[in-house]
């Protein structure tokens, strides 16, 4: 898992971490079955262990870690989550696609009379 220590400077803050730690598990970076052990992510972080400590709970509470015996473990999806998952994305998706055609349509009718 890559920091952006060298791109941001070092950033305490909880988000940050919470925010770093979660995109490297969408990435496949950290994939599941990864341990994460905060002080190993503090150090490189380059930061205490309170912050990271914070940022994997709230993962915790997401569902994307669970807590092992030394840090975190990153959840492995059953095939269950996966299509319940596809399932609300494509419920979410086209349901946002009609009022974003809808819109288009109207805003088209404005910059060019005669369409539609």
């Amino acid at each position: 898992m890559s920091t952006a220590r060298g791109d941001r400077g070092a950033d305490t803050g909880a988000g940050s971490h919470y925010a770093r730690i979660r995109q490297s598990i969408l990435d496949g970076q950290a994939p599941p079955g990864t341990v994460l052990i905060p002080t190993g992510l503090s150090t490189q972080f380059n930061v205490s262990r309170t912050p990271v400590r914070e940022a994997l709970i709230r993962l915790e509470q997401e569902g994307l870690v669970t807590r092992a015996t030394r840090g975190y473990v990153v959840r492995t999806r059953t095939p269950q989550e996966i299509l319940e998952i596809c399932e609300a994305r494509i419920a979410l998706e086209s349901s946002a696609a009609q009022p974003a055609a809808t819109r288009r349509t109207e805003a088209r009718r404005w910059v060019e009379p005669g369409v539609g």
